[in-house]
């Protein structure tokens, strides 16, 4: 997988986005809405769309994803999750990375994130 700043969706494979796809509307009851981009989208009814413990899992860290990093509103009524289906390359996307500090030590092959505050950058 590829961390990049400059791509803004998440990028992963069809059969994974299918299965978060299933997974979301499962557990929140709410109806899936089609987007031309976005591959996963609720019709949100009165509040938001909440999922407490999303967690993209990595071979050596795991990366806890909160509301903010998890839906965009794309109309008052319908949200999506910043991710897309592509086969050709698994990119994570900078939605995702907002208010994380992204460490990289590729002499020994870490990659790290700590959450931070970018307001002030």
């Amino acid at each position: 997988m590829i961390v990049d700043s400059r791509t803004t969706f998440t990028q992963l494979a069809t059969n994974v986005v299918a299965a978060i796809g299933d997974m979301v509307v499962q557990m929140t009851k709410l109806p899936h809405v089609w987007n031309s981009v976005l591959s996963v989208c609720l019709q949100q009814t009165g509040g938001g769309v909440q999922l407490s413990n999303t967690v993209l899992q990595f071979e050596k860290m795991d990366l806890e994803l909160a509301d903010d990093r998890l839906w965009l509103h794309i109309t008052p009524d319908v949200v999506c999750m910043p991710i897309r289906a592509a086969d050709d390359i698994m990119v994570l996307g900078n939605t995702q990375q907002s208010n994380m500090q992204v460490v990289y030590d590729t002499g020994d092959g870490y990659l790290g994130f700590t959450a931070t505050n970018c307001d002030g950058y």
